[in-house]
């Protein structure tokens, strides 16, 4: 693997605060690329879009509401054999409350390999680099 790409990962994942399932959200099924970025390119179709709504505690004054939306796709990876990526955004606002508002923004990148000549046996891992605002 390239040295600079090496470097430029390193930086990456040393250069920002890391957070773990963070997201508040009772319907996680709906969001695979959410859930976990190796998610991102595993579907049998080309591109998938998928969006999600929930408004959680409506008696309230203020309730709790979040909206995502994500897409992904795939690849053809050309520098290993049997292999995939997956490349997608993922989108998520919550609000709750007065003032309670987070906004997150995210890049997915999936790498998929066959193991088996039948492609009944994957293997994926996936990085998912996520902005709060």
């Amino acid at each position: 693997m390239d040295k600079r790409l090496l470097l430029i990962l390193f930086v990456f994942l040393l250069g920002g605060k890391l957070l773990s399932q963070e997201v508040r959200n009772s319907q996680f099924y709906s969001l695979p690329t959410l859930l976990n970025a190796a998610n991102t390119g595993s579907s049998i179709h080309n591109l998938r879009i998928g969006v999600s709504y929930k408004n959680q505690l409506s008696s309230v004054y203020m309730p709790f509401s979040s909206q995502a939306a994500y897409i992904d796709t795939k690849l053809p990876s050309y520098f290993i054999e049997s292999s995939w990526i997956g490349l997608g955004a993922t989108f998520l606002n919550e609000s709750a409350g007065e003032g309670l508002k987070s906004t997150y923004v995210g890049l997915n990148l999936a790498l998929h390999k066959s193991l088996s000549v039948e492609h009944n046996l994957i293997f994926s891992t996936g990085i998912c680099l996520i902005s709060v605002y």
